[in-house]
């Protein structure tokens, strides 16, 4: 390599030089100037869009309302009331109905948040925080709209259902709900179809039909019986049977005091009596009928 090679290398070599420092410092530079935060969501036309899709939702049409809140109109706005009385407020970003509708969205069609997120033009933080605050709310709300009952009421001797069933406050049963969850917990929530699912446990009062009590979380290979006793045993809200009284449950449960279950070995689901004639042969089958 000659004289003048040697030169043109030596520059090109101090040029990167100069040009790699220059590059650093002015990273460092930027690194220390405080960077000013756009703000990303709550622009006047992101929030104009906002109210044409929450106008859209519970402002128009009733059936629309209630195929995509699960609510009719008036329902929805009551629901929001009573929200509001339990603390549930507007801030300056999101409203208490927007909140709402949000939440309602999430439990009736299964949403995302990050979809959500996308279609409210919030962020994920902003769409979580809101939907723990009106889940805290409802939650908190059980107290004042589910009740045990103390003692069954006079049985109607003019009722063929029930005047055989003496203080019986009604039924229990457990139901399976399909879930996401991560692949390695998949094992213990797969249940006897092979399903992944939750072991839902729910007792509904005699009278008026309604749930009574609801206790959700169980792993799908738990069976019936061993939910049941976890709700026996809780130390925060118990399943609580009135002394004197029981509930009707099915085969998956055992006869003890407070619950009653059909003759086992006998005909008792409906699909059984539609293929063998539907009047009982004996007392047993007339029992679980």
């Amino acid at each position: 390599m000659d004289d003048n090679s040697l030169v043109q290398v030596k520059k090109i070599r101090l040029l990167l030089d100069v040009i790699t420092q220059t590059t650093i410092a002015i990273v460092d530079w930027l690194q220390e100037q405080p960077i000013p935060r756009v703000p990303r969501y709550d622009t006047e036309e992101n929030n104009a869009l906002r109210k044409i899709l929450l106008k859209r939702l519970y402002g128009e049409k009733d059936k629309t309302c209630f195929d995509l809140l699960r609510f009719t109109k008036h329902s929805f706005t009551m629901f929001c009331e009573l929200l509001r009385e339990k603390g549930l407020q507007d801030n300056s970003n999101v409203t208490v109905e927007e909140s709402v509708a949000m939440f309602l969205l999430v439990l009736g069609h299964r949403v995302k948040l990050r979809v959500l997120g996308g279609i409210y033009i919030r962020s994920l933080e902003t769409i979580s925080r809101r939907f723990h605050e009106v889940l805290r709310l409802v939650l908190s709300l059980s107290k004042d709209f589910i009740r045990l009952p103390n003692q069954v009421e006079n049985v109607d001797e003019n009722d063929h259902k029930w005047r055989w069933f003496k203080d019986c406050l009604g039924a229990l049963d457990g139901t399976h709900v399909e879930m996401t969850i991560p692949l390695k917990d998949q094992g213990r929530y797969r249940n006897r179809k092979q399903q992944i699912t939750t072991n839902v446990l729910g007792v509904c009062d005699r009278k008026s039909l309604k749930f009574l009590y609801v206790l959700p979380g169980w792993e799908g290979s738990s069976s019936d019986s061993k939910v049941l006793r976890s709700a026996l045993v809780r130390e925060r809200d118990p399943f609580l049977v009135p002394t004197g009284n029981y509930y009707l449950v099915d085969a998956g449960y055992a006869n003890t005091p407070g619950f009653l279950a059909h003759y086992r070995s006998t005909r008792y689901h409906l699909n059984e009596w539609s293929s063998h004639g539907n009047r009982p042969s004996n007392y047993k089958e007339l029992f679980n009928l």
